[in-house]
């Protein structure tokens, strides 16, 4: 939902950032976090259907965003108080990747999904 609107702000304000001489496009960046939010909605579809492989394939996805979002701010962001922020971001992505797993694995979750076709 965040990328949704991510992919919308950056959009609507693309003018006022090649004003502000961004390093990367803004229509760069809208379509990424566009493509970030249909890749959640579809995470969060298996999940709502009850596929086993969504026990591993959305800590993936979260880690994988996390990833992405870091490398764009290490990359891209000429100013070094761009990256001041970069700690705590990573800390809390660390810390709500490692409750999803807890809570995609516990013996609850194990139950919810679904491993035969009966």
């Amino acid at each position: 939902m965040i990328n949704g609107w991510r992919a919308v702000t950056i959009f609507r304000q693309r003018w006022l950032l090649l004003d502000l001489g961004v390093t990367l496009d803004p229509a760069v960046l809208a379509i990424a976090a566009a493509v970030w939010a249909l890749l959640f909605v579809a995470a969060a579809v298996i999940i709502y259907r009850r596929h086993p492989a969504s026990r591993w394939l959305t800590p993936v996805l979260l880690f994988t965003n996390t990833l992405f979002g870091i490398a764009l701010t290490t990359i891209w962001a000429e100013a070094p108080e761009s990256g001041g922020g970069l700690r705590l971001t990573t800390f809390f992505s660390m810390a709500i990747l490692i409750f999803v797993i807890w809570v995609l694995n516990r013996k609850a979750a194990r139950d919810y999904f679904i491993t035969e076709q009966k």
